[in-house]
């Protein structure tokens, strides 16, 4: 078994934003470049269906990181945003929040994903539109339930770990991932610093 930090890094309007995710892959023989190019060709290539033109994605960086000392791996890529121009009534860097529920009770079994430069069309008022909560369904959510959350078809499992946490023990299975009505701010990061 082993533990995965994956780091997909993005540049919109010169700033660098990144996203971290993390995995357990329960037999430990999926090669870094597999997961990569899972997550390159399901998670990044539906996600950029309900991201701005002027968003692109850069690279995916994987890490095992129970094993101390263990090389990272890193796949450069180029998928651009391909919603139209982006977030023009919405703040420059509005995010759409993703919310990840395990099975484990209070804070400690939740956690939330920033999805960076949504597409104007996605909100009204700041609330996700009926129309595109829909599409998010059918275009994103459905795929990466099936791919990362229990069966899993690609292999490994998509979790939330604590800061700091490195070991299997650490690691909590996503149960239900889900998305907010409402436009989020990345507010825990300064913009251009990254992880």
């Amino acid at each position: 078994m082993s533990i995965l930090r994956v780091t997909t890094s993005a540049v919109c309007f010169g700033q660098v934003m990144q996203n971290v995710l993390h995995f357990k892959d329960p037999d430990g023989l999926s090669p870094p470049g597999t997961v990569a190019a899972s997550i390159r060709d399901i998670w990044l290539t539906q996600m950029k269906k309900h991201q701005g033109s002027s968003l692109r994605w850069t690279s995916i960086l994987v890490q095992q990181i129970d094993v101390p000392g263990a090389l990272g791996f890193n796949l450069p890529i180029a998928l651009d945003g391909e919603s139209g121009s982006g977030t023009i009534n919405l703040h420059p860097f509005a995010c759409a929040l993703l919310k990840l529920q395990t099975g484990v009770g209070g804070r400690h079994g939740r956690g939330r994903i920033y999805v960076p430069f949504p597409a104007l069309d996605n909100y009204e008022f700041g609330n996700l539109t009926v129309e595109r909560r829909a599409f998010w369904e059918a275009q994103f959510l459905t795929q990466v339930r099936a791919a990362y959350i229990a069966p899993a078809s690609a292999g490994f499992f998509l979790g939330i770990m604590p800061r700091g946490g490195t070991s299997s023990a650490d690691f909590k299975l996503v149960e239900t991932i889900n998305i907010r009505n409402t436009a989020a701010v990345q507010r825990r990061r300064g913009m251009g610093i990254g992880i």
